[in-house]
């Protein structure tokens, strides 16, 4: 694969990744403490959109590890989960292209299969669109 373009700052800048195949799988981390929020008209506590945001820091996407990349190397698709109350769900790279957004390599030192899905906005449909796509893989501490 292709090294990522960047901005002078080092920075990637959005792009889509003819690399990343339609078919690839793209692993969200799901963090208990930010993206599972209690429900006031169930009482029960349920996945929140803000788990398909974009970070608000460069390049601002909404991070993901590469299926592909990771079990290629040998590893298991939750390998990268920082911690184990963490939980995952798989996208897919073509499901988020037809939705409107890029999809990319983004490689940190701690994370070489990092990657970033790009151009979601603020808007609240966009983020339930992409939940409505999302298949969970491991379910987060306190999300039954």
């Amino acid at each position: 694969m292709a090294e990522p373009p960047r901005d002078a700052n080092g920075n990637v800048i959005p792009y889509d990744d003819a690399d990343i195949g339609n078919d690839d799988g793209l692993i969200r981390h799901i963090n208990p403490n930010y993206h599972v929020v209690l429900d006031k008209n169930t009482g029960r506590k349920r996945l929140s959109t803000a788990a398909f945001s974009e970070s608000s820091k460069p390049p601002g996407g909404m991070s993901v590890d590469l299926e592909r990349p990771l079990t290629e190397a040998g590893l298991d698709y939750l390998a990268m989960l920082p911690d184990t109350d963490f939980g995952a769900v798989r996208l897919i790279a073509g499901e988020m292209r037809e939705l409107g957004h890029k999809v990319g390599r983004n490689p940190l030192p701690q994370n070489p299969y990092h990657g970033e899905v790009w151009d979601i906005g603020r808007g609240r449909a966009a983020k339930k669109r992409i939940m409505e796509k999302s298949v969970w893989l491991k379910k987060p501490l306190g999300l039954g």
